[in-house]
């Protein structure tokens, strides 16, 4: 079990009840403020016959989360999953320029008449 750097990410290897690793990881989005919750959002399967040895999220992705699964047959694949993260969209939100008023802000200059 890994989760991104953003903690909005879970990636999960699973074993049936004889302790044999199932053939997909399974994805999950996770928010951990103001408690923390766990929605499925997706299944990710190699080639048949293929079991996954191992899954990682790469430390830098900056269009959301990229995670690298290591599988059984040696292949190592890349899965992008595209999001945008909260707190990103939080700082974008505090970031904003305030909308121009008319409480003192001059939106247009004056034409001077001579």
């Amino acid at each position: 079990m890994v989760m991104d750097r953003h903690g909005e990410r879970l990636a999960v290897t699973l074993h049936d009840d004889k302790g044999q690793v199932l053939p997909y990881v399974a994805l999950f989005r996770t928010r951990t403020n103001p408690m923390l919750e766990i929605t499925p959002c997706g299944l990710v399967q190699g080639e048949t016959g293929e079991y996954p040895l191992h899954v990682s999220f790469q430390p830098s992705f900056d269009r959301g989360a990229l995670l690298s699964v290591v599988w059984s047959s040696g292949a190592l694949r890349y899965v992008p999953l595209y999001f945008i993260p909260s707190d990103e969209i939080q700082n974008a939100q505090y970031h904003q320029p305030a909308p121009p008023t008319l409480n003192g802000n001059i939106l247009s200059p004056i034409a001077q008449h001579t």
